[in-house]
């Protein structure tokens, strides 16, 4: 048994989280993921974390970003790392205080993150035109 079965079976989701990241296979990040997902832990694992340890699963949010099989569980990570509001950085200060923000490297893959979903916003909008010109054109 893995080290990150024997933490995930004694209930200890962010070191099996960490022990995942730490092996860098995107695949296995999804499926751990999904897995506390599934077991309403995802909270757990991720939150009151410390700039060192957020850092990872930023990194693979923001690095799988724009694959569509990780798309998914990746805004489901999002909302719990990150929470549902707009303004990214401002939910960051409010969840793990403004000190997290200070650290650069944090900031700068928030800063990459959250180009990354105002870009998906922009490519929706023209999708969301084209089918309604396309919709016009076939009726």
């Amino acid at each position: 048994m893995r080290d990150y079965d024997k933490a995930l079976l004694g209930f200890r989701y962010g070191e099996a989280l960490d022990l995942v990241l730490r092996n860098g296979d995107s695949i296995l990040v999804k499926t751990l993921l999904t897995e506390l997902k599934h077991r309403a832990a995802l909270p757990q694992a991720v939150h009151n974390r410390n700039p060192e340890t957020l850092l990872p699963i930023l990194q693979w949010m923001q690095s799988n970003f724009n694959d569509p099989r990780y798309t998914g569980i990746i805004i489901d990570v999002m909302y719990e790392v990150l929470g549902m509001s707009l303004s990214l950085q401002a939910l960051m200060t409010d969840n793990y205080g403004a000190d997290l923000l200070e650290d650069q490297n944090v900031a700068y893959v928030v800063e990459g993150i959250t180009r990354k979903v105002g870009g998906g916003v922009e490519q929706a909008k023209t999708s969301r035109t084209l089918i309604g010109m396309l919709e016009m054109i076939a009726n």
